[in-house]
């Protein structure tokens, strides 16, 4: 090898390292939620815009999940209502086989998803309409749910199973203060939207 070869070698080196050494700006910090695990982080995803605004999603070992907005200069977004925090959490024990997902067959269920403030506190009135701050979903036949989510998710989200009468899936929701302000049966197909982190308040 040339004495020129060994300098190019030397310099891409160089140029490599400084890349690689260039700080990475997690946005974890900005979490304010203790029910959040920060010590276990995982994934972070950002879905960049073309005004420059990114919607963020911050995963963690547990299971949780939390998005939020954040502008060009990295201060916080809030959705509708005053709401900036969605966390969803998962079951860490209690999947379904999914026959037409790519990469891991078995998909967590999801278990609960809260909507927060910008200090990170529950979030449950808009304006002087009650909703729920917290939502949690029950599973009563784990089979019958699996055959379902499978004709959803072969239709890729766009298939109206219109099932909510077979009571399936339990949707509980609780306000602020923890306490129960409805429950009624949802459909697989609206399931699945929550399933998929989709639809924003």
């Amino acid at each position: 090898m040339t004495r020129y070869h060994w300098l190019v070698l030397v310099i891409v080196m160089a140029l490599c390292n400084s890349v690689s050494a260039q700080p990475f700006t997690s946005y974890t910090s900005m979490i304010p939620m203790a029910e959040f695990d920060k010590t276990v982080p995982e994934l972070e995803t950002r879905d960049f815009r073309h005004n420059g605004e990114a919607e963020i999603r911050i995963s963690n070992k547990k299971e949780q999940h939390v998005i939020f907005q954040a502008a060009s200069d990295g201060s916080l977004l809030s959705y509708v209502g005053g709401i900036t925090y969605l966390m969803y959490e998962f079951h860490e024990d209690k999947t379904y086989y999914c026959r037409h997902c790519t990469g891991l067959s078995d998909r967590n269920i999801l278990k609960r998803l809260s909507y927060y403030d910008a200090n990170g506190q529950l979030k449950s009135m808009r304006g002087n309409t009650v909703f729920a701050a917290r939502i949690e979903f029950e599973i009563k036949d784990l089979e019958k749910f699996e055959e379902a989510m499978n004709k959803v998710d072969e239709q890729e989200g766009n298939y109206e199973s219109k099932d909510a009468s077979a009571e399936n899936i339990i949707e509980h929701g609780f306000d602020k203060e923890g306490r129960l302000i409805y429950s009624r049966p949802i459909s697989t197909d609206d399931f699945w939207s929550h399933q998929n982190f989709l639809g924003r308040p």
